[in-house]
């Protein structure tokens, strides 16, 4: 588990340093989708306008930095609530086997990575 719990935080580190550098880029943290009143839509990120088709521009709003920061907190209190409860109770315990079952799933998304490992598929 120390392996893939490694993998995860090196993921979570790369997805944090992404949304801190668009956030940088586009002077905002807060994306979302605007209309213009001319039947165009943009998504907004901070002072900046981007015009994009409605369905593209919804995916690019949802993933903003400011959520994804938030997606990448949770996972890490996840992270840190798996290892309090195998210090308490040890790995086999049911909450920390259901807290093991969750970084097994989140991890998955990652399946593509080149150090992912086909023994972490949930």
């Amino acid at each position: 588990m120390d392996d893939l719990i490694a993998f995860v935080k090196a993921r979570l580190d790369e997805e944090e340093a992404a949304a801190k550098a668009a956030a940088e880029r586009t002077g905002s943290p807060d994306w979302h989708l605007a209309e213009t009143g001319d039947g165009r839509d943009v998504v907004m990120m901070g002072a900046h306008e981007h015009g994009c088709h409605a369905v593209l521009g919804a995916h690019i709003a949802l993933h903003d930095p400011a959520r994804e920061r938030g997606e990448v907190a949770a996972k890490r209190r996840i992270l840190a609530e798996y290892k309090g409860a195998v210090a308490i109770t040890g790995e086999d315990d049911q909450y920390a086997a259901g807290l093991a079952m969750a970084i097994l799933s989140f991890a998955a998304v990652w399946s593509g990575h080149p150090d992912y490992r086909d023994e972490w598929k949930p």
